[in-house]
């Protein structure tokens, strides 16, 4: 029974002895990398600073650009067509009839302009294009529809019927026409 004791007793020993030896294999070479890993993370801390530059500048940019599309859309929002007015800008659109089912009094009773004379009219492949002035245009951006954008342009946003059938496609990214209301 005592050999086997001793027997037991020295392999513990050996167990024991070789946990420690590699305990402290594994703590010297943690502590000889550590400088290396403290010297790379500060490297790597130093590498987002620019980042966080250019990311508070891009929030500035960002939040100047939402300024000037809020002035820019009650802008839009207050012009009027004046048809006796031939020295300010005015911007146009294209519109497309497909089939030719509209006459140019009727797309200026249509989109809201009292001048017909301000419509031209031209014939492509058995399609009018009328080239009628508009009030302006939209950038359509996220989640926004005919009806979020009636509601930055017009007083009644019933009027997005209006940007409806002058825009047939409204899908982010596109840029389209407001009409008149």
């Amino acid at each position: 029974m005592e050999e086997k004791d001793k027997t037991l007793s020295k392999s513990t020993l050996i167990t024991a002895l070789s946990v420690f030896f590699l305990s402290l294999f594994i703590i010297f070479l943690f502590l000889s990398s550590k400088a290396a890993w403290m010297q790379k993370l500060k490297e790597a801390s130093q590498g987002t600073e620019p980042l966080r530059q250019e990311n508070i500048t891009l929030k500035s940019k960002l939040e100047f650009y939402r300024k000037q599309d809020s002035v820019y859309a009650k802008m839009i929002a207050e012009r009027t067509f004046d048809p006796k007015d031939i020295e300010n800008f005015r911007m146009y659109g294209l519109f497309k009839d497909k089939g030719q089912k509209y006459t140019i009094e009727q797309v200026a009773q249509k989109f809201n302009i009292p001048n017909e004379k301000a419509i031209k009219l031209t014939e492509v492949q058995e399609d009018n294009w009328f080239i009628v002035p508009v009030k302006g245009m939209h950038f359509v951006r996220k989640a926004e529809t005919a009806g979020s954008i009636a509601k930055k342009y017009y007083s009644d946003t019933g009027d997005s019927v209006l940007i409806k059938e002058f825009n047939p496609i409204i899908k982010m990214g596109n840029m389209i026409f407001i009409p008149y209301d």
